[in-house]
């Protein structure tokens, strides 16, 4: 029940992550420099937790590990930059609801197949009806079906595609992660690799687009009195060190699932407060039936 819990949590994280962030990027302009901010703070976090665990002398062990498991960062920044070409191409409805049903459809297959060395789990009809809850409930939530009619989007097949399949890279990322976590026989060292990767790939981002770096020195000294507008990278390092953790014991659909539950929760509280400075949207009767309605497909799922 634990880890049902902390799977939930991490869906929290990655949402607060996403509010916090957007606060920042306010003050930084630059995508990539926000995220690149974020993986910095994430991977300096993680860092110290390493060392202090005294795991030092697991870096020896590192040129003996498959190539492959040290991609989950590489695959994280991938989703990340896909996220913000799609919004300019398809609009944020689609930008948000393809890349979950990209997540959830390879969550599943990885736990069907075993992919990636994740736990074996066959798809059973419960689990199949739960799926199917699920997949509706996200659909209600996210406004799709008014959106679609109101935001008509002549965007080309591809680009949706592109969607499906970045949320698929971000199933993969977990899977991976967790094989990492379990090779090493620490969930901190796979979250600090894949941090690490990811800050590479960002400060490579932000030199090829130029992104000014003067405005993390603006954003210092706007940010004085609402340090909380950096703590992006610690909820993210939390949710990488929690998907390393959970995955080899639950599965990578499970724990993509009951995350994603944790996530429109948790922005669906923040959209109706007004939080963390984010445009005010009381939640109606209908999502929060869908909401009730997605935990009981996440119920099913656990069967």
């Amino acid at each position: 029940m634990l880890l049902f819990s902390l799977a939930i949590l991490l869906g929290v994280a990655v949402a607060l992550q996403s509010a916090v962030n957007a606060k920042l990027r306010s003050f930084v302009q630059s995508p990539f420099l926000t995220s690149f901010i974020s993986f910095t703070i994430g991977s300096v976090a993680l860092f110290l937790i390493f060392f202090s665990r005294g795991e030092a002398s697991l870096l020896t062990s590192l040129t003996d590990l498959p190539a492959w498991t040290f991609i989950g960062g590489l695959l994280g920044v991938v989703y990340l930059t896909s996220n913000i070409i799609l919004f300019q191409k398809i609009g944020g409805v689609q930008t948000a609801v393809l890349p979950i049903f990209g997540q959830v459809v390879m969550g599943v297959l990885i736990d069907q197949f075993g992919l990636f060395y994740a736990p074996l789990t066959a798809m059973t009809w419960t689990k199949a009806l739960g799926l199917v809850v699920v997949l509706c409930s996200v659909i209600i939530v996210t406004d799709l079906v008014f959106a679609a009619v109101k935001q008509k989007s002549d965007a080309p097949f591809i680009w949706k595609a592109v969607g499906v399949g970045a949320g698929m890279l971000s199933a993969i990322q977990a899977a991976v992660n967790g094989h990492l976590g379990s090779l090493l026989h620490s969930s901190i060292a796979a979250a600090t690799i894949s941090f690490v990767v990811g800050t590479i790939c960002l400060f490579l981002l932000v030199i090829i687009t130029k992104a000014p770096f003067s405005r993390i020195l603006f954003a210092l000294r706007e940010t004085r009195r609402s340090l909380w507008v950096w703590t992006g990278g610690l909820l993210g390092a939390f949710y990488v060190f929690g998907i390393a953790f959970t995955v080899p014991a639950l599965g990578a659909g499970q724990v993509i699932v009951l995350a994603l539950f944790g996530q429109l929760c948790t922005s669906a509280i923040i959209e109706h407060f007004g939080l963390f400075g984010a445009m005010k949207k009381p939640v109606r009767l209908l999502k929060a039936c869908a909401l009730l309605l997605m935990l009981g497909g996440v119920m099913l799922m656990k069967l």
